[in-house]
């Protein structure tokens, strides 16, 4: 249970629906020795410590003996209803409960076209996802394809929630320890340095920062170790020298209060590739920060209005990120009038919102109409 936002996402979810008077176990596969993000006393915490990496020889029994324990803890727990996150849970999930009766849901958390679980898993999910009870999307684009290239019958589309207050934890930044004084902060939130194209910001940071200097960039949390088709976190930082940025654009690591962050800055981008539904991106305008996203296949045109509450970036450009950065940069109206009405998202997407459609998805009929009322 890390920081990133199907985490965060699970555990809200398991906490709201026991506040409920469910009875919620929070199962994983790791051994839980890493987790970052607290869970309520009223959940149950079950870290079954079945994801050491196995070589090739072993993954077939090593995936079995993890169907095998789901099995035995969902039976354990008595549980009526599973609900999955992530493509190899999803479909260890689904085999888990085969025969059974249980309602299964699960849940794709990120653009499934974009991002190839490997071929076998591949042909895993398009092969047994319509067996679930419930397939949820959190977009149409991603339901789109659910339905056309796993022939789910059942689709349902549920975005996140803004959870505010944001969680934190002990890895607390003070901005101001990277802010200079009287310097404005852009900032831009994620762990992959492909997928969120923080390669293309660094790009597009370059072309505008002598014509903007009193802005700097932060990118936080970039794991330097972590790679993803050729690109590594490293790749990007070594790439801020390159470009003559350095004490321009900095990278704290993880914090572990990023509302802190979002409060200080005077503009968030999200230069993102592709997208589930970018949770960094509704809460940076929760908190009121003006906001510029690059608008990939899913995810940013479900949520800004272009010119309205944010702007968008069509063409997929470092070029065209530039020169949407530039025009945010240069006018402080702009931005405050975006900031201003980006705050809606508070109320579009509340977790009251968003739980109405979990427990209708979840068979809570009951749960549902009362919150209806």
């Amino acid at each position: 249970l890390n920081m990133g936002g199907a985490e965060r996402v699970m555990v809200w979810l398991a906490e709201r629906l026991a506040d409920e008077g469910a009875n919620v176990s929070l199962i994983t596969l790791d051994d839980g020795s890493k987790d970052r993000m607290p869970v309520s006393p009223k959940v149950r915490r079950i870290a079954l410590g079945l994801q050491k990496r196995n070589n090739p020889l072993k993954k077939l029994t090593a995936n079995l003996v993890r169907v095998i324990a789901l099995r035995r803890v969902f039976k354990q727990q008595n549980a009526d209803t599973v609900v999955a996150f992530m493509p190899h849970e999803s479909v260890l999930s689904i085999l888990a409960s085969m025969g059974s009766g249980r309602r299964t849901v699960i849940s794709e958390r990120n653009a499934p076209w974009r991002r190839s679980p490997g071929w076998i898993w591949s042909l895993l999910r398009r092969t047994l996802y319509r067996y679930a009870t419930v397939q949820v999307a959190q977009t149409k684009a991603i339901g789109d394809w659910m339905r056309l290239k796993a022939k789910c019958r059942n689709v349902k589309i549920i975005p996140n929630a803004v959870q505010l207050p944001l969680a934190s934890d002990l890895g607390a930044v003070s901005p101001e320890s990277t802010i200079e004084p009287n310097r404005r902060l852009m900032l831009a939130v994620g762990t992959k340095a492909y997928q969120n194209g923080f390669d293309r910001l660094i790009e597009a940071f370059a072309q505008v920062a002598t014509a903007h200097p009193e802005w700097q960039l932060v990118i936080a949390g970039l794991d330097p170790d972590q790679e993803e088709s050729g690109l590594s976190g490293s790749d990007v930082m070594d790439l801020v020298s390159r470009k003559g940025l350095a004490g321009r654009v900095f990278f704290p690591g993880t914090v572990g209060n990023l509302a802190d962050w979002y409060t200080a800055a005077d503009l968030f981008v999200l230069s993102s590739r592709f997208e589930g539904f970018p949770n960094v991106l509704i809460e940076a305008m929760a908190h009121g920060c003006a906001s510029v996203a690059m608008n990939c296949e899913t995810g940013p045109s479900d949520i800004i209005r272009h010119g309205e509450n944010g702007l968008l970036v069509e063409e997929q450009t470092v070029d065209a990120l530039a020169t949407t950065l530039s025009q945010a940069m240069s006018d402080e109206s702009l931005r405050q009038r975006l900031a201003n009405a980006g705050r809606e998202v508070r109320d579009i997407f509340s977790p009251e919102a968003v739980m109405k459609l979990w427990y209708s998805v979840l068979g809570y009929s009951k749960l549902a109409r009362d919150r209806q009322k």
